[in-house]
């Protein structure tokens, strides 16, 4: 397949996209709570990276360059790891920090389920998933666990 232009994009989905001066292709059809391109509640990006003959290993997530979540241009997407991605979020400002992690704990210990945490932190339910199964230490501050604080008698 020759390299894919944004009329290819257009004309496949039958929806409109922009280029700006980065030289994002920002989707202008529905957009994830994430933020992120949808098509037939697919992720864009994922069904762009495919169609150039690209694939991610189960392991692996497809990555933004430029760190433009409505972004589908292929030039700009790559495979990397969940740490790698989290770290390029971070670093983004965008990323969760130990005050997020020690919220989570603080509403657990509250009583809130998983899904109203997610919701009252503004992160994904998979994040939180993930934080309480002791799985998503990426930014973890040393130290620090997941356990519930013990109650005073």
């Amino acid at each position: 397949m020759t390299e894919l232009q944004v009329e290819d994009i257009v004309l496949k989905f039958r929806r409109p996209v922009t280029v700006d001066q980065n030289g994002c292709w920002n989707w202008l059809g529905s957009i994830s709570s994430q933020g992120y391109g949808l098509f037939n509640g697919k992720v864009v990006y994922g069904i762009v990276f495919r169609m150039v003959g690209k694939t991610c290993a189960l392991d692996r997530v497809i990555c933004h360059r430029c760190d433009n979540k409505k972004c589908i241009n292929p030039n700009h997407l790559y495979e990397g790891t969940y740490t790698e991605n989290m770290l390029d979020s971070l670093r983004a400002g965008r990323g969760i920090g130990p005050e997020v992690y020690r919220k989570m704990v603080e509403l657990k210990a509250q009583g809130f389920i998983q899904a109203d945490i997610a919701r009252k932190l503004g992160v994904s339910r998979g994040t939180v998933s993930l934080f309480f199964k002791g799985r998503f230490t990426v930014h973890k501050p040393e130290n620090f666990t997941c356990d519930q604080p013990k109650k005073e008698a």
